[in-house]
């Protein structure tokens, strides 16, 4: 981990702001604004762990399904990582009125290997915001398995 840490640290260190803004609004362009169906989402069907707050996967759900292209090493030193999701994002997800009306320059990565979200989600907020389209030969981490074109994404904004 210490080589993905320099990696970050070093690109936030030369360009704090820009980096801050491209990971939000490349978060920000692929959830808000459009609904989970829960009928198709993994993230609503039914999670290994699940309380009144929050939800997620198991330690072994998290190795095996969504680490899994990972290294072992990096693979479970991600997974004890892992924290559970709010379940509000998905049963009552926050309305921002004017997103898609403001000017932004934005940037959306697609990770071509990673399940969810999926091409057309993204490929909806890309065009509304009229956003730079990228894609990484990945799964949902790309930070962690692919950090050298991330980093490069991230610096093309």
């Amino acid at each position: 981990m210490p080589d993905l840490k320099k990696k970050f640290r070093n690109l936030f260190l030369k360009n704090p702001l820009k980096l801050r803004i491209s990971l939000e609004i490349l978060f920000t362009s692929c959830t808000v604004g459009f609904r989970i169906a829960a009928s198709t989402s993994p993230a609503t069907q039914p999670a290994a762990i699940n309380t009144d707050l929050a939800l997620g996967p198991s330690l072994e759900d998290a190795e095996g399904r969504l680490l899994k292209d990972l290294e072992p090493d990096l693979r479970r030193w991600t997974a004890e990582r892992f924290t559970l999701h709010p379940t509000a994002v998905f049963h009552q997800p926050v309305k921002l009125e004017r997103f898609w009306q403001m000017p932004w320059k934005a940037t959306v990565l697609y990770c071509s290997r990673a399940p969810n979200p999926g091409e057309a989600h993204l490929r909806r907020g890309a065009d509304k915001l009229e956003a730079d389209w990228h894609v990484i030969d990945t799964g949902h981490y790309p930070m962690l398995s692919t950090p050298d074109e991330l980093v490069e994404v991230i610096l093309a904004t």
